[in-house]
C-alpha cells in the first residue's frame, strides 16, 4: 500500500519555519489537496507530558552560556532526549501515520530535529534517535544568516551558530533543499516548483 507523503520543513530558531508551513498549508487547501499539518519538536503537541520541560528550554539547556557541564546534567538530558525521542514515536505512530493512510500529505513543522539539537545529551545517542525514524519524501532546509536570525528571534550568536553546525549535518542526511528565507512569497515559491517537479502537487 502506497501511503501519502511527508513533507517537513526544519531549520534554525527564525528561520520561518512555522511561517512557511502555514502559508504551503493555505495553498494546498486552495488547490482542494488533502493534507494534514503537524508538529513534530519540543514544546508543544506532546503526547507524553512534556510540556514543562518545552516551556523551560531556555533554562534548561538551550543556552551555550550555561555553566560547565556536569554528570548530572548530562543524564538528566539524556533521559530527556530518550522520552521526547518516545513522544516523537507515538506522534509518527498515531499523528502522522493515520493521515498518511488516509492519503492525506502531511506536513510538519520541524522533523525531530529537535533531538539532534539538544545540549548535554552524547552525539552518538543524538544520532541513534534520528535513525529511528523514516526520512520525509521531501525535506525544505531554511536557513538565513546569525544576524538575520538573531533579530527574528533573539537567541545568542554562539547558540545559532551550534544550531547552523547540526543543519549542515542534518540537511546532508535528509537530502534537503536548501532555502535562503528571504522573502514569504519566494520560499514558498521555491517550494511549490520542487513538489511539482517531484509530482506531489500538480
Amino acid at each position: 500500500m502506497k501511503l501519502a507523503p511527508v513533507i517537513s520543513i526544519i531549520g534554525p530558531e527564525g528561520a520561518g519555519k512555522s511561517t512557511t508551513v502555514t502559508n504551503l498549508s493555505s495553498f494546498l487547501t486552495s488547490q482542494s489537496i488533502p493534507h494534514a499539518v503537524i508538529f513534530m519538536g519540543r514544546g508543544k503537541g506532546n503526547i507524553i507530558p512534556l510540556n514543562k520541560f518545552g516551556k523551560n528550554k531556555e533554562k534548561y539547556g538551550d543556552s551555550l552560556a550555561l555553566p560547565r557541564t556536569t554528570f548530572r546534567k548530562r543524564l538528566i538530558y539524556t533521559l530527556a532526549a530518550c522520552t521526547l525521542t518516545l513522544d516523537f514515536q507515538l506522534r509518527y505512530l498515531f499523528h502522522i501515520f493515520p493521515q498518511r493512510l488516509q492519503k492525506k500529505m502531511v506536513i510538519t513543522d520541524r522533523y525531530t530535529t529537535d533531538l539532534y539539537n539538544m545540549h548535554h545529551v552524547p552525539l552518538w545517542l543524538r544520532r541513534i534517535s534520528l535513525a529511528l525514524f523514516p526520512t520525509p519524501a521531501l525535506t525544505f532546509y531554511l536557513y538565513n544568516d546569525i544576524g538575520t536570525l538573531h533579530q527574528r528571534k533573539g537567541r545568542s550568536p554562539a547558540d545559532l551558530q551550534w544550531q547552523l553546525d547540526n543543519f549542515a549535518f542534518l540537511s546532508r542526511k535528509f537530502k534537503a533543499v536548501e532555502i535562503k528565507t528571504n522573502g514569504e512569497k519566494e520560499t514558498l515559491e521555491i517550494i511549490m516548483k520542487e513538489m511539482e517537479k517531484r509530482a506531489l502537487i500538480r
